[in-house]
């Protein structure tokens, strides 16, 4: 089923935002801290357990413990020349208008165009461990009004993580690809299971839901329900190779489709780590 109709079937009703007021402002490689929500040290090891940030670590994606603080995009990346350069230097094929939101891109594609700006593709475990339990921090105690406009564009459109599993016969393997080198530290995963030395976690095989409490410290539910805050997509083809995306509609969710998997509801969010 393409990702399209997977992810709408979710969600019959998606929210509809309110076009964003026009401003004489138009992104560029350097972007403006006004541009990023900055999450400090203290936070992210607040929210991000040992376990996980050593698998950061040895995942060669950053190195938590030496980091001061994380810079997440307020928005999903928007097509501006600079963009559009980058990719060009990367023979990455931009479709859409100056100011448009970057989507048909693949999760390759948006990892490289990334890393070609100076940025990251947030991991699961960041987007649902500490990036989204942040938004609604500051919505609830009313500290930062645009974490409202943030959650509600995550309500109508998916955006790539960098999580990439690997489905083998007889086990599965979960990596934090470093934008293209060989990643030798991996999560191994066994039908259900998500296994990493002596450690193994309940992973659900079913299309559902899941309580901020079934997360797991990689970022996964341990368990689907029938309804609660976030939803779970499994890849039903059981693909070599999926890649894992935040997913969109009237509930925020994970999602696995195929690597080469371009849609007009999947962009890419930029992050960046200060040391």
């Amino acid at each position: 089923m393409p990702i399209d109709n997977a992810l709408k079937e979710l969600t019959p009703n998606p929210i509809k935002l309110h076009p964003e007021p026009e401003t004489s402002e138009t992104l560029n490689i350097n972007f403006t801290d006004k541009e990023f929500y900055s999450i400090k040290s203290n936070i992210i090891k607040q929210k991000l357990s040992p376990e996980y940030i050593s698998f950061l670590k040895k995942a060669e994606y950053e190195d938590f413990d030496k980091a001061s603080e994380i810079k997440i995009a307020k928005t999903m990346l928007k097509i501006n020349p600079a963009v559009r350069q980058s990719a060009q230097d990367k023979s990455i094929l931009i479709r859409g208008n100056d100011k448009d939101d970057l989507v048909q891109i693949t999760q390759a594609e948006a990892r490289k165009l990334a890393e070609n700006l100076g940025y990251k593709l947030l991991t699961t475990g960041i987007m649902f461990n500490l990036f989204i339990p942040y938004l609604e921090e500051m919505i609830k105690y009313g500290v930062d009004q645009e974490a409202k406009s943030t959650m509600r564009e995550m309500l109508n459109g998916s955006e790539w993580l960098a999580d990439i599993v690997y489905d083998r016969t007889d086990a599965i393997e979960l990596a934090i690809p470093n934008f293209g080198k060989k990643v030798a530290k991996e999560i191994s995963i066994g039908p259900r299971k998500i296994g990493i030395n002596d450690i193994t976690l309940e992973l659900p095989e079913d299309q559902g839901y899941f309580h901020r409490t079934d997360i797991n410290v990689y970022g996964y539910p341990e368990r689907s329900r029938y309804s609660q805050e976030f939803f779970y997509y499994p890849d039903e083809k059981n693909s070599s190779k999926t890649s894992v995306l935040r997913g969109f509609g009237n509930k925020v969710g994970i999602g696995f489709v195929e690597t080469e998997c371009k849609s007009q509801v999947i962009g890419m969010r930029l992050s960046k780590i200060i040391y």
